[in-house]
């Protein structure tokens, strides 16, 4: 193989794991919001991923989705419930 087929089969052969390694996009949150969504993004994350049957891109659209929800909550009682079913308690 010549060098730049060598690099091309490597770039190539990289993409789909830096692809698959994508953190998803999360909504913007107030600074207060968004302190009650970090200390819960892992239990949520693990809830996107029991959900998502394996899919990488299901899970990156599932916690684009969640963090739109969490967002538009219109209060803390509504988004401590939310958290809580969703495997998270504050």
């Amino acid at each position: 193989m010549t060098v730049r087929r060598l690099f091309a089969f490597a770039l190539l052969a990289s993409l789909p794991l830096a692809c698959g390694a994508a953190r998803p996009e999360i909504a913007t949150m107030p600074p207060d919001v968004r302190a009650q969504w970090d200390r819960c993004e892992q239990p949520i994350d693990r809830w996107c991923i029991d959900h998502s049957h394996g899919s990488p891109s299901h899970e990156r659209a599932c916690m684009q989705e969640e963090s739109g929800r969490f967002a538009a909550l219109p209060d803390d009682a509504a988004r401590a419930s939310y958290l809580a079913s969703h495997g998270c308690r504050l």
